[in-house]
């Protein structure tokens, strides 16, 4: 007696006889179902490439930004730093920066000289001064009701002013060791104790220290002064005369990043110019003569606007220099002047274009997009099989084994799975490519050593597709493949 189970999928025939569905016929009766059904599996094939488009835009369009942002800041960098070395030839850094700076650990070389500390002194003052700023944030930070107990209604700088007097240091201490556990715990010191000590005496040396970068940085933006009267800096800096270099080393200040700054310098002390030329009323009318604007709304700004080619460059430079203007700088220089403005501009524009906490956003877009291509192919294979119970009845009766169905079912799916999700990933990177180009222009170009990364990113993108559009139709396929004949002749 044969010990194989009974269980039958056509009458009077075990299910161990019924013939299987090799894999190429499977594949050919797909493609034939395919074709006899073919707005249907249009249809499918337009919800996944809908769905996959949306997905590739939302992830190759986050990384083209995230590229041309980040190539953009690095080329801002160098010239922000510039710019921040010229200026502290002439504007001392005043005693708040000084101590924003200690604070978040931002410390210029020439600080430890204006200071009159040697290293390792400065260095501990840094620490000192890293340490206070974690401090104040932390009482800062502190629940109102343990704050009012330990400052009691005080600011965090009067507060710790008073704790100069003992009695007072001692109170703030039993207020330290009385408040709640969470809030003992994060004290943000070795002890009550040593909070007390970096509040009082450690502050105090901080604030000492503060004071001399403040002043010797103004003794020596004094000096230079005096060195260089009536000269704008930047252009002594442009000249690059013997021996500066030394000279500001001698001072305090940083003589080779100075040098290596000249070209910066150069462009700031014409723009100085220009907007001292334009100031005055004669060329101010001029130059709005040439712009076609009334001469309140005429600035260095919008003059530069017109010098962005050498013809409009000669332009600006003759209604200046026939509106009376001295020191006007030549056109070649007005010309290169607006352009590393312009160019200048877009980087600052591009590198904000990226903003912080945009992971949130992506995500959802993300999750919709997957959501939608679920729900979608779902649909679409379901409508498939309801709409092909009588086919179904047929294999069954012809003998045909619910696992060839439930195969032919995921292969068709995973076809036109593969299909969208081509078709998807191609309109999602024009989207993505198109859209950032209206967002930054000629900067696109920033991205080009990303490709490959962006490529990576659509080929991941479409590859979810695929297999969501499988997982999709794994329901309905085992909806085919469970259905007896019968039930389906009779739905039929």
């Amino acid at each position: 007696m044969d010990p194989r189970p009974p269980e039958t999928a056509t009458a009077g025939l075990p299910a161990h006889d019924q013939p299987g569905l090799p894999l190429l016929t499977a594949l050919r009766l797909v493609r034939s179902g395919i074709g006899f059904r073919l707005v249907r599996s249009g249809i499918t094939v337009s919800i996944q490439a809908l769905a996959v488009a949306f997905l590739v835009f939302t992830v190759a369009g986050e990384r083209l930004a995230d590229r041309v942002a980040g190539a953009a800041a690095e080329r801002l960098g160098p010239v922000t730093a510039d710019r921040v070395t010229l200026t502290r030839l002439t504007r001392p850094d005043p005693p708040a920066e000084v101590a924003a700076g200690l604070g978040r650990g931002i410390v210029p070389a020439a600080w430890a000289a204006w200071s009159g500390l040697d290293a390792d002194a400065f260095e501990q003052v840094g620490a000192d001064a890293r340490a206070l700023a974690a401090a104040e944030r932390w009482l800062r930070e502190l629940d109102a009701t343990d704050a009012a107990g330990l400052l009691g209604g005080r600011s965090t700088g009067v507060a710790a002013t008073r704790l100069a007097e003992p009695a007072e240091a001692e109170r703030f201490v039993e207020k330290l060791e009385a408040l709640r556990p969470a809030a003992r715990a994060s004290i943000p010191a070795a002890s009550p104790a040593a909070l007390v000590d970096l509040l009082t005496r450690k502050r105090a040396g901080v604030s000492a220290a503060i004071d001399a970068v403040a002043q010797g940085h103004a003794d020596a933006v004094e000096a230079l002064g005096r060195r260089y009267p009536g000269r704008r800096l930047p252009e002594v800096v442009a000249a690059r005369p013997a021996g500066l270099a030394g000279e500001l080393d001698r001072l305090g200040f940083d003589g080779a990043a100075v040098v290596a700054a000249a070209p910066e310098a150069r462009r700031m002390a014409d723009a100085a110019n220009l907007a001292e030329a334009i100031g005055a009323t004669a060329p101010r009318q001029a130059v709005g003569r040439l712009l076609g604007l009334p001469p309140a709304e005429v600035d260095a700004e919008a003059a530069l606007g017109v010098a962005t080619t050498p013809a409009g460059a000669e332009a600006l430079a003759g209604a200046l220099r026939a509106g009376g203007a001295a020191a006007v700088p030549p056109a070649e220089r007005l010309a290169a002047l607006a352009h590393a403005r312009a160019r200048t501009d877009a980087w600052a524009a591009a590198a904000a274009a990226a903003p912080a906490g945009r992971g949130g956003r992506t995500a959802l877009l993300l999750g919709l997009s997957a959501l939608v291509c679920v729900v979608g192919i779902g649909n679409a294979m379901l409508m498939s099989v309801t709409e092909r119970f009588g086919e179904i009845a047929t294999m069954k009766c012809l003998g045909a084994r619910a696992g060839s169905i439930l195969r032919m079912y995921l292969l068709e799916a995973l076809l036109l799975g593969v299909v969208g999700a081509a078709a998807g990933a191609l309109l999602g990177t024009a989207l993505a490519v198109a859209s950032a180009l209206l967002t930054f222009g000629p900067l696109l170009g920033l991205a080009v050593p990303a490709a490959g990364q962006v490529a990576l990113a659509v080929l991941a993108a479409a590859a979810l597709g695929v297999a969501l559009s499988a997982v999709a139709a794994v329901v309905p396929s085992l909806l085919a493949a469970r259905l007896s004949p019968m039930e389906a002749l009779r739905v039929e």
